[in-house]
């Protein structure tokens, strides 16, 4: 599913497999909930949880892109995307990486 996805969606997912957050609490993640310099994510209990080198690239490159974002997942007026949303992107990347599936079943 990593493999179909980019951008955004691929940094949520990473991150969801990363850290194990719920989708609610990742999509409520601010910037400054996220340490850039040592690769650190702020829990909403306040644990730290450390995220790949490779994530936090993506983070900081996605990021450069949107200078003064509250949300790391912000919609158009400046709040969190709805948790609605993101779960269509993700069944949208699972329905993907399942059809990229079979399309390779019998290759081998």
């Amino acid at each position: 599913m990593l493999k179909s996805a980019c951008g955004l969606d691929r940094i949520m997912l990473l991150l969801l497999f990363e850290t194990g957050l719920k989708v609610e609490e990742l999509i409520n993640l601010r910037i400054s909930d996220i340490d850039l310099e040592r690769g650190f994510v702020r829990t909403p209990g306040g644990e730290m949880l450390q995220i790949s080198s490779q994530t936090l690239e993506d983070m900081k490159s996605y990021l450069t892109a949107r200078p003064g974002q509250g949300f790391l997942f912000e919609g158009r007026c400046g709040k969190p995307v709805t948790v609605k949303w993101k779960r269509c992107v993700l069944e949208k990347l699972i329905q993907r990486a399942k059809f990229k599936d079979q399309c390779f079943k019998g290759q081998d």
